[in-house]
């Protein structure tokens, strides 16, 4: 008798146990972007309110970009966020410098910096591990002014991504809270293929925290998002999943537009790239 009510006292804890260890996960996941966005924060307020350059360029921090080349391959062409490389020597970058060196910053607590096949890598701290950071940074978010007034938004899946749309032509827009800085990006789709630790083009938001994955914000905020998808992570559908791609940005003071943020979407540059600065005044 007593056994059997134990046992039914465990059945009913477990589940419960296991909901509230899921739930502190997703609330460290979200002190950790919530962290790495005050961090950049920190640094533009360090450096002319601007946020910290995703790459070495030519003169700096303005001019057209150099890579920062990895001599290790993958990875290559890591963010100055996430890596800094001089003459061979690979140190840790920008954001380090504002959390004390701490690495679990850039560790999701459920995913553990491992990428899906299972393969490591020695890191930057001398760690095997599959992937050197869970989050990565928005391309386009160099060089952004503190005190922005660009408006972020995005399409859902399945609608043109087209390089722009009128302000009063597109009604599935979606507003986002700010401009977006760092995403919590999906291992497979393709933080674990391209480990360089930017966000665009075809990268996706993992699903892997109540389906979904968080955002770090230029205003000091971050968030849950539940991004538009097909509920099936591991499966590439471009028309049903959302993705960097699906993301613009106005500013509506200067112009009537919607732009494409995403560099594959028409706007090119030297390496691909946006300017510095570009989310100042989207074009």
């Amino acid at each position: 008798m007593v056994i059997g009510v134990i046992a039914l006292l465990i059945g009913l804890l477990l589940p419960s146990l296991g909901k509230s260890r899921d739930t502190a996960r997703t609330l460290k996941c979200l002190v950790n972007t919530k962290q790495m966005g005050q961090a950049a924060i920190s640094y533009a307020q360090d450096f002319k309110e601007e946020i910290w350059p995703v790459a070495w360029r030519q003169s700096w921090p303005r001019g057209p970009q150099l890579p920062n080349q990895d001599p290790g391959s993958p990875p290559s062409d890591v963010a100055l966020w996430a890596m800094i490389n001089t003459n061979g020597v690979r140190k840790p970058g920008f954001l380090f410098q504002y959390v004390s060196d701490a690495h679990e910053v850039v560790s999701c607590p459920v995913n553990k910096r491992r990428r899906d096949d299972g393969a490591v890598q020695w890191n930057l701290w001398g760690v095997d591990l599959g992937v050197q950071f869970d989050y990565t940074m928005l391309d386009e978010a160099e060089g952004t002014r503190l005190s922005t007034t660009t408006n972020f938004a995005y399409i859902p899946p399945g609608n043109g991504a087209v390089a722009q749309y009128r302000i009063n032509w597109f009604d599935q827009m979606t507003r986002m809270r700010s401009v977006p800085i760092f995403f919590e990006e999906s291992t497979t789709w393709y933080n674990g293929i391209f480990r360089d630790g930017r966000f665009g083009n075809k990268d996706q938001l993992t699903t892997r925290h109540e389906k979904g994955g968080h955002i770090a914000y230029i205003d000091g905020s971050s968030e849950l998002f539940k991004a538009p998808n097909d509920g099936v992570e591991k499966v590439e559908n471009l028309g049903r999943d959302w993705a960097a791609r699906h993301l613009y940005a106005t500013n509506s003071a200067t112009t009537s537009f919607w732009y494409a943020v995403s560099d594959s979407e028409g706007r090119t540059a030297p390496l691909g790239a946006a300017a510095y600065g570009w989310c100042n005044q989207p074009r």
